[in-house]
């Protein structure tokens, strides 16, 4: 979800594990040449959708990544089942209100426009991140911390 930390906690992570950091997002706003916004302002959220499907499909087949993926990549099926067989999928939770704390409605986030669009996405998105996640860890915590469980709990999945 937006405001959970993917960035911030997919860094710490890959600096903890030794793997390269991608952040999808990133990865998609130096293709275009233009930032989310921008993209969302000129084709919609379609448009960055397919080209979020693209990116990602180019990023899962290299290995030794840790990636932040933007929090809208579950809604499609074929992102999902690709999601699922590139690695482990780790679910940043947090509750709606501390997400709201930290990315307000309004703010630069497309998607987040109007009072309720947070707990509309929550909605749209939880069970699609349930079904993907082979991980979930809340990340209401420090970065530091939270990529600690992962690399944790992801080293006793291994085991």
């Amino acid at each position: 979800m937006p405001g959970s930390g993917k960035t911030r906690v997919g860094y710490v992570l890959a600096r903890l594990v030794g793997l390269s950091f991608v952040d999808l997002d990133r990865e998609i706003e130096v293709s275009a040449g233009s930032s989310v916004a921008e993209i969302f302002e000129r084709e919609g959220e379609a448009g960055f959708r397919r080209m979020e499907s693209e990116a990602l499909e180019v990023i899962s087949s290299r290995e030794g990544l840790v990636v932040s993926c933007g929090g809208g990549v579950v809604l499609d099926a074929g992102n999902r089942a690709l999601l699922s067989s590139s690695g482990k999928v780790v679910w940043l939770s947090m509750s709606v209100e501390r997400l709201r704390e930290r990315a307000p409605v309004a703010g630069r986030r497309p998607l987040l426009r109007e009072p309720g669009d947070l707990e509309r996405l929550m909605g749209e998105r939880e069970p699609f991140y349930r079904e993907v996640a082979d991980v979930i860890v809340d990340s209401s915590r420090p970065a530091a911390e939270v990529a600690r469980t992962i690399a944790r709990s992801l080293q006793e999945g291994a085991a």
